[in-house]
């Protein structure tokens, strides 16, 4: 990575900490942290009780909330990606 790179990634920081609680308030118009995970948990609990899933309801809910967690981060990424290039 060249020596340049370090720069524009504290900038990125900083412009991210700055745009955090905006981007919060946006998101927040149109989902509601609790109805988020109000889903994730009946979706946890309609996957356990699927017959050929192994796993136990805490098991299955913390999978999904890993999961909403990686599809966040790989839109962040992917959008950082693309405004860059």
């Amino acid at each position: 990575m060249p020596s340049k790179s370090g720069i524009s990634h504290t900038f990125a920081a900083l412009v991210a900490l700055a745009a955090a609680p905006l981007l919060k308030q946006l998101i927040s118009l149109f989902v509601n942290a609790r109805d988020m995970e109000a889903a994730i948990e009946s979706a946890g609990t309609v996957l356990a009780e699927y017959p050929h899933n192994p796993l136990a309801v805490d098991a299955t809910t913390t999978t999904l909330y890993l999961l909403a967690v990686a599809l966040l981060t790989f839109v962040w990424g992917y959008a950082y990606h693309v405004s860059r290039h």
